[in-house]
C-alpha cells in the first residue's frame, strides 16, 4: 500500500549558537517592525478625520422632552412685536424735545434724534424722512440682531449695550 506511507516526524535538533543569534535578531526586528507599523497608523489615524457617511440618530425621544402643542393653552402669552416707529419717536423727544432743540435746524437740515452725532462728528441730513428711516433702521437692525430694547437704547445713547441705564429709564418715563 503505496498510498498510505506514514509521514516522516522531523525532529527538532538544539540550535547551534550562531543560528540562535539569527534568530533574536529576526526576533528583534520583527518586534521593532511592529511597532513602528503600530505607531505609525495611530499617528496616521491621529492627523486624518475619519468619519462616517452615515449619521446614527435615535428614532425615538429620550424622556423628559416635552412637545410643543400647536394649540393654545391657558398659560400661552403673547409676545408683542415692538413698534419702531414709536420707539424713534420717542427717542426723537428724549434727544431734541421733539426738535425743539435740533442744532441741524440752524444750518436748514436735520437730525433731531442725535443719530450718529458724539464728540468728534456730527451729522445733519436733508430730510427729516431720511434721520427717520436710518434711526428705525438702526433700531431694527439691533433688535434683529437679539438686542433687548434696553441694550439697544443704551447702546444708542452710551454706545454700550447695557441692561439698563439713566437713558433707557428716561425712556420708559415718556
Amino acid at each position: 500500500m503505496k498510498f498510505f506511507k506514514k509521514p516522516k516526524v522531523l525532529e527538532s535538533k538544539p540550535l547551534k549558537a550562531q543560528n540562535r543569534k539569527l534568530l533574536y535578531i529576526k526576533l528583534i526586528i520583527g518586534a521593532t517592525l511592529l511597532a513602528w507599523i503600530t505607531f505609525s497608523t495611530k499617528y496616521f489615524i491621529d492627523m486624518h478625520d475619519f468619519r462616517s457617511p452615515v449619521i446614527f440618530q435615535n428614532p425615538m425621544p429620550e424622556k423628559g422632552i416635552k412637545f410643543i402643542s400647536p394649540i393654545a393653552s391657558a398659560s400661552a402669552q403673547m409676545v408683542e412685536k415692538p413698534d419702531i416707529h414709536k420707539i424713534a419717536r420717542k427717542i426723537y423727544g428724549l434727544e431734541s424735545s421733539f426738535g425743539k432743540n435740533d442744532s441741524c435746524r440752524l444750518q436748514g437740515q436735520y437730525n433731531g434724534y442725535g443719530f450718529g452725532q458724539n464728540a468728534s462728528t456730527w451729522n445733519c441730513f436733508e430730510s427729516f424722512e431720511i434721520v427717520t428711516s436710518k434711526v428705525e433702521n438702526w433700531i431694527q437692525d439691533k433688535l434683529n440682531r437679539d438686542y433687548t430694547l434696553a441694550q439697544a437704547l443704551c447702546l444708542y445713547n452710551k454706545g454700550i449695550a447695557l441692561e439698563d441705564c439713566e437713558y433707557y429709564q428716561n425712556y420708559l418715563s415718556l
